[in-house]
């Protein structure tokens, strides 16, 4: 028989699997628990072995790995607490070893090295420690090594790759691992996906990638890199295909003006992340409109002041751009909402904007996540907000630390499933939107720190989400309302800096005040609830905020 693909657990599987001595595949993806019997040494025959997406546990029996015929492993996602043994290297055959979030401990054996069939080693998501055995510089027909997020540690070498002259897929990320190279070595292959990020590169920027020209996915953030990127790597990657590249996390220094026009010839470049470095100057005014960028962040460094270049309207299928945490300045341009329709996640906070907020943001039915807080922008929120379609569960809007005034505009109380709004220390006036209460969805609410007047409505009441409340430092009045969801909200803070609010739970009593405004507010919202939100009803905007 040469296949078996077993869909439904047994617990006499391995006695029907033993009547097989001339099964030549298995495959039992089901449910199954507990542990592997032993009996696997009669299959003799067997080529293929695959037990992936099981809850099995114990250790994996060692006449397994006398399975010399084995072609390919697969035991991933199981719950082993087992070893790689050294008998592994009997099996000189197996093309693909793939022991994926298996719960594997110990190091790895040196007789990896005798495998050298081997096209796929895929080891990663364990809980194993020790060292890579430099005998896998040995696995000359490698084409794919992951052993990403397996608490391996060491030094990695040039004896670790020498002789890897196939490979493709390098995958070490997540390790306690150093990579040292000598600075003139060249490697064997030509990567096309490289994933080392969270394990020590630095100082200096890795010579032996200038080698690497057909790099499609990079990864090296968080790898102690404190160098300029070399024009070499700009060059290359313009050449290449390179879709995604992410040195995030560094103290990667060095002015963008500074890198060659190479970086806007990146046209299949999908994906770019400078954040959190130390790059400073402009971003340069090249972009063009053949580019495919979805992704831009080049948050948290130094740029300098500056606007953001009118060429980066071209790049008209962006869908993320951070630029958060720098020092732009001037208005927020009017074409961001009228050339970028794909606009997912705009994240501008933390630098010197100013001006009014563009109404054309309006037009981008997509905006998920906005973020325009800790800036110098005035004037009102624009009427235009509510018209944001996007329905994303997950949601915020924070335009908080700014100069903006005028009253709240109603239209926002059409965003139903926003779950966070905070426009805290800035300068809004008139009262509360009762249509706030609309917002079925919102778990955070924070108005603090503004010239809002009149009392609480009692929509909010109508807050079931509602976790954080922060109406503080404002001229609120009257009776602060109390059922369903803000009676879990007890906290006198919330309301602290309103000389004029009464009753639970700050201390003030509400005996003998008057209701006049109160009367007159109720009036207002009635008004105001009526009002026709027509097909905006249950638009949503998600508004993205960071801890600074």
């Amino acid at each position: 028989m040469s296949g078996v693909n077993l869909s439904t657990a047994s617990h006499n599987w391995i006695h029907a699997v033993n009547r097989l001595p001339s099964l030549q595949q298995l495959y039992f993806n089901s449910e199954l628990h507990g542990t592997i019997p032993a009996g696997f040494g009669n299959l003799t025959r067997l080529t293929r072995l695959d037990l992936t997406g099981n809850s099995l546990a114990g250790s994996i029996p060692a006449d397994i790995w006398s399975l010399t015929s084995l072609t390919l492993l697969d035991l991933s996602h199981n719950l082993f607490t087992s070893r790689l043994l050294p008998q592994i290297g009997n099996m000189t055959r197996l093309s693909q070893l793939t022991l994926v979030h298996c719960s594997l401990v110990g190091s790895i054996p040196t007789e990896i090295g005798y495998l050298t069939s081997l096209t796929d080693l895929s080891l990663s998501g364990n809980s194993r420690s020790g060292f890579i055995p430099p005998e896998i510089g040995k696995l000359s027909n490698l084409i794919t090594l992951d052993l990403s997020s397996s608490y391996l540690e060491g030094t990695v070498s040039e004896r670790h790759l020498a002789n890897t002259t196939k490979l493709i897929v390098l995958c070490l990320y997540d390790n306690p691992l150093a990579m040292q190279f000598h600075h003139n070595w060249v490697p064997p292959f030509q990567l096309q996906t490289v994933k080392l990020d969270a394990i020590k590169l630095g100082p200096t920027f890795p010579t032996w990638l200038r080698s690497q020209k057909s790099i499609m996915d990079l990864d090296m953030s968080n790898t102690s890199i404190q160098d300029a990127v070399p024009h070499w790597f700009w060059k290359n990657s313009s050449s290449s295909s390179i879709m995604d590249i992410n040195l995030s996390h560094n103290q990667i220094s060095g002015t963008l003006p500074a890198i060659p026009p190479d970086i806007c010839d990146l046209q299949q470049l999908y994906a770019l992340d400078l954040s959190n470095n130390q790059i400073s100057g402009e971003i340069p005014n090249c972009w063009r409109e053949a580019t495919k960028l979805f992704f831009v962040n080049l948050a948290n460094n130094r740029l300098l002041s500056g606007r953001i270049p009118p060429s980066l309207r071209y790049c008209n299928r962006l869908a993320i751009i951070d630029l958060g945490d720098n020092k732009f300045s001037g208005d927020i341009p009017t074409w961001i909402g009228q050339s970028l329709q794909n606009l997912e996640v705009l994240r501008l906070r933390s630098n010197m904007f100013s001006g009014n907020i563009p109404m054309q943001l309006g037009q981008l039915r997509d905006l998920q996540i906005i973020d325009l807080s800790d800036n110098r922008l005035s004037g009102s929120v624009p009427h235009s907000l509510g018209n944001f379609s996007a329905m994303i569960s997950i949601s915020n809007i924070d335009l908080s630390d700014n100069e903006l005034s005028g009253v709240i505009p109603t239209e926002i109380g059409s965003l139903f499933a926003l779950q966070t709004l905070n426009l805290s220390r800035n300068s809004f006036g008139g009262r509360i939107p009762a249509a706030i209460g609309r917002m079925k969805s919102l778990e955070t609410l924070d108005l603090s720190f503004n010239e809002l007047s009149g009392v609480i409505p009692e929509s909010f009441s109508a807050l079931d989400s509602l976790s954080h409340l922060n109406l503080s430092y404002n001229n609120l009045s009257g009776v602060i309302p109390s059922g369903n969801q803000l009676r879990t909200l007890d906290d006198a803070s919330i309301y602290i800096g309103n000389a004029y609010l009464c009753g639970p739970p700050v201390t003030k009593s509400c005996f003998n005040e008057t209701n006049a405004d109160f009367v007159e507010e109720n009036k207002t919202e009635s008004d105001v609830l009526s009002f026709n939100f027509g097909i905006a009803l249950g638009y949503l905007v998600g508004l993205w905020r960071n801890t600074k």
